[in-house]
C-alpha cells in the first residue's frame, strides 16, 4: 500500500477528528463542486442554444452555396453543371436568382429580399418544417406563389387566405433610364401569398421566397442566376465536397459550405462559450483558494505527526506527496460531485424539460434546449484537477519545511 496515499486519506476521512479543519475541507469539496457543476450546466446549455440556432439556420442555407468570384450573376453554362451533379454525394442543386425588392400588400410596404428558386426547393429544403401560416407552394399549372417570412407576413398584415389582394413586387429597371417618371424607373410584378415561415429573426424580416421564373422576369434575366445551393446526401463530408467542387469550377466561383455561411454567428458562439467557460473558472479558482487554507491548516495541526515520520527517516518528498494528494482529493471528489450532479440536473432537462423559457408561444421551443459533449465534461473534470494541483503545491511545500516538533 502507498504510504502517501494512506495517510493522506486517513486525515480527509477521518472520524474522530471533526474540527475546524475539516469544516474548511468540506467547504472546499462543495466550492470544487458548485464550480463544476455551474461549469457543466451552463456549457451544456450553451451547447443546446447552438444546437438549436444550428438547426434553424440549416434548415434555410443549403449545405452547400456556389456564388460567382466576381460580379451579382453568372449564366449557368459556365458552371459545369453536369459535371458538378456527378460527383458522389450531391443529393440535389436548386438555381436561386436573389436581389433586394420594395414589397407591397394592400396599403402598406416594406423592403425584402426576393429569393427565386430553382425545380425541387420544396422537396429538398427543412422550410416545410417552419410553416406557421399557409403552405410551403410556389406554383401551380396556373398560378405563381409566394412564401414569405414572419416579419414581412406581421408587418404587412400579410392573410394568404385572401387570394383577391395581391402582392406587389418592386425592382429597378436595368440599364440606363431616362424617363422623369419614376414609375418608369421601376418593374412592377404580382404574386399571390401561399405561406409563411418562421426560422431566426433576421431571416424571417428578410426574406420572400418565390418561383425562379418570377424573379428573372421581376429582374429582367433570361437565364443567369446569383447562386447554386446544393443539398448533399447524409452522411457526406461536407468540407471534403467543398473542396472537390472548388476543384471543379475553379477561380471563377466561390464555393462555401453552411458554416461559412453564417460565419459571424458561430464565431460568435465560440466566444461567448470560452468568455463564460473562463469567467466560471476563475470563480473555481476563488473557491479552490480555500484547500490552501485548509491544508495550511492541516500541516499546522499535523506538524506532530510530521515530526514523527521524519524521525522514522520518512522523506521531504513523502511530506510532500501526503499533503499534495489531500488536495488532490478535496478536488476530486468536488469533480466528481459536481459534475455527477450537472450530469442528472442536464439529463432531467433533456428528459422532462422542467425548466421553461416562459411563454410558450414566444420561442420556437418551449424549455431551455441541453447537449451534453463527452469533450465539456473532460474539460471540466481537467479544469478541476489542475486547479487542485496548483493550490496544493504552496501547503504541500511548506509541511516538508515544518520544523521537528514533539509536544507534550
Amino acid at each position: 500500500m502507498n504510504l502517501s496515499n494512506f495517510i493522506s486519506r486517513r486525515y480527509l476521512f477521518s472520524k474522530n477528528n471533526k474540527n475546524a479543519i475539516n469544516i474548511i475541507s468540506g467547504i472546499s469539496v462543495a466550492g470544487f463542486a458548485v464550480g463544476s457543476f455551474a461549469l457543466v450546466v451552463v456549457l451544456s446549455v450553451f451547447n443546446g442554444f447552438e444546437s438549436l440556432v444550428t438547426s434553424l439556420f440549416n434548415s434555410f442555407d443549403p449545405d452547400i452555396k456556389i456564388i460567382a468570384a466576381e460580379g451579382k450573376v453568372f449564366n449557368p453554362d459556365t458552371a459545369k453543371l453536369p459535371q458538378l451533379k456527378q460527383i458522389d454525394g450531391v443529393l440535389h442543386i436548386t438555381e436561386v436568382l436573389e436581389e433586394k425588392a420594395v414589397l407591397k400588400y394592400d396599403d402598406k410596404q416594406t423592403k425584402a429580399t426576393v429569393k427565386g428558386v430553382g425545380e425541387g426547393f420544396e422537396k429538398y429544403t427543412g422550410i416545410d418544417t417552419m410553416m406557421v401560416d399557409g403552405n410551403l407552394v410556389l406554383k401551380d399549372k396556373e398560378h405563381q406563389y409566394a412564401v414569405l417570412g414572419y416579419g414581412i407576413a406581421r408587418y404587412l398584415s400579410i392573410n394568404v387566405d385572401n387570394f383577391f389582394i395581391p402582392l406587389t413586387v418592386f425592382t429597378a429597371k436595368r440599364g440606363d433610364v431616362t424617363s422623369l417618371d419614376p414609375e418608369n424607373a421601376l418593374v412592377k410584378k404580382q404574386i399571390t401569398p401561399a405561406g409563411v415561415f418562421s426560422i431566426e429573426e433576421n431571416i424571417n424580416d428578410e426574406f420572400v421566397i418565390v418561383p425562379i421564373e418570377f424573379a428573372r422576369q421581376l429582374l429582367e434575366y433570361k437565364t443567369e442566376i446569383s447562386a447554386y445551393e446544393v443539398i448533399l446526401k447524409p452522411g457526406t463530408n461536407m468540407q471534403k465536397m467543398q473542396r472537390q467542387m472548388q476543384e471543379v469550377l475553379g477561380n471563377g466561383f466561390v464555393v462555401k459550405n453552411r458554416y461559412q455561411l453564417q460565419e459571424v454567428l458561430y464565431k460568435v458562439f465560440n466566444t461567448e462559450r470560452w468568455a463564460t467557460y473562463f469567467i466560471l473558472t476563475f470563480i473555481l479558482l476563488v473557491a479552490a483558494f480555500n484547500v490552501i487554507g485548509s491544508l495550511t491548516m492541516l500541516v499546522i495541526d499535523k506538524k506532530g505527526d510530521i515530526s514523527v515520520l521524519k524521525s522514522i527517516g520518512a522523506s521531504d518528498g513523502l511530506i510532500r506527496s501526503i499533503f499534495f494528494k489531500e488536495g488532490l482529493l478535496i478536488a476530486l471528489i468536488g469533480a466528481f460531485v459536481g459534475i455527477g450532479l450537472g450530469v442528472l440536473v442536464c439529463w432531467l432537462q433533456q428528459t422532462y424539460g422542467f425548466i421553461t423559457l416562459g411563454n410558450q408561444g414566444t420561442f420556437v421551443v418551449s424549455n431551455y434546449p441541453v447537449k451534453m459533449k463527452a469533450f465539456d465534461i473532460l474539460l471540466v473534470f481537467f479544469t478541476t484537477i489542475i486547479l487542485g494541483a496548483v493550490t496544493s503545491m504552496y501547503p504541500a511545500l511548506k509541511s516538508s519545511k515544518q520544523e521537528m516538533y514533539f509536544g507534550k
